[in-house]
């Protein structure tokens, strides 16, 4: 190996630890946002909505459900992640990731638990921010300009 191939193959473990680094931050951020937007509509609701009456209290339901559920979704993605790790571990393990040149095999890393995984996190973001559109239309009905 030459020391090009060398700072690539330091590159791409930067590239990794950085991937690995940030789906966490995206995961936790996910987490917070949807509990808060939880908590602050639910504040709204005891202190405007219920003195004044509420309509189109679907919106908030649907709001309610979609930050419930991408909660959900951040939480089982990292389980799912754990899964993925592990399984990327034993095919390394095994030698059926990388041939030796460093070329990946088409197996994919971390297998099933990886696409669940990239699944789980593109919904737990999408239902959030239809969340934030559902909160908006309950808003919108509920407060008068």
């Amino acid at each position: 190996m030459d020391n090009r191939d060398a700072r690539v193959t330091e590159y791409r473990n930067n590239l990794l630890t950085s991937l690995k680094e940030q789906q966490g931050n995206y995961d936790k951020s996910v987490i917070t946002l949807s509990g808060g937007a939880l908590g602050i509509s639910l504040t709204f609701l005891k202190e405007i909505g219920l003195q004044k009456g509420i309509n189109q209290g679907k919106f908030l339901l649907f709001a309610w459900v979609c930050w419930g559920l991408s909660i959900s979704c951040a939480l089982f993605s990292y389980y799912s992640s754990a899964l993925a790790f592990r399984k990327a571990v034993k095919q390394t393990d095994r030698g059926i990731i990388y041939t030796n040149k460093g070329k990946m095999y088409t197996k994919r890393r971390g297998g099933i638990f990886q696409i669940l995984t990239d699944i789980l996190n593109a919904f737990s973001g999408l239902l959030f921010f239809v969340g934030v559109i559902l909160i908006v239309l309950f808003t919108y009905n509920n407060i008068k300009f």
